[in-house]
């Protein structure tokens, strides 16, 4: 895969895929621009964030977990849906007091063809150490 893309507190590999950033979350693409994975990132403001609170930040997104998650350095919960001919696949992943929530979309011929690209970068996904100007 090729150069990480970096977050104030998460990195990941993105392989052929785009990367576009705002404030809110990271959206990347594959180069058909038909399907994307997107992260949300969130610190808890006292300590690591526990098991509890997965459950009750999965239990606010409704998000059906079908299983736990390990992607890269994180850990957590993930789940999968169809919604009006859209496949869904989510994870809720957690390391010290960071959390990320992604989402994957796509028709069900994506999502098939991204499945393994997606697994294999949410495997390269890193905690960053947070500088005191982040």
């Amino acid at each position: 895969m090729n150069a990480r893309h970096r977050e104030r507190s998460w990195s990941i590999a993105p392989g052929s895929w785009s990367v576009e950033a705002d404030d809110d979350c990271t959206t990347l693409e594959p180069p058909s621009r038909d399907t994307a994975l997107q992260i949300s990132a969130y610190l808890k403001s006292s300590g690591d964030v526990t098991d509890e609170d997965l459950a009750e930040f999965a239990a606010d997104i409704e998000l059906l977990a079908t299983g736990p998650a390990r992607c890269g350095d994180f850990r957590g919960l993930c789940g999968e849906h169809e919604a009006d001919g859209v496949h869904w696949r989510k994870w809720l992943l957690c390391a010290g007091p960071h959390l990320l929530f992604a989402t994957y979309n796509g028709d069900d011929a994506a999502s098939a063809r991204d499945r393994s690209v997606v697994d294999a970068m949410l495997a390269t996904l890193r905690s960053e150490p947070r500088s005191p100007l982040n």
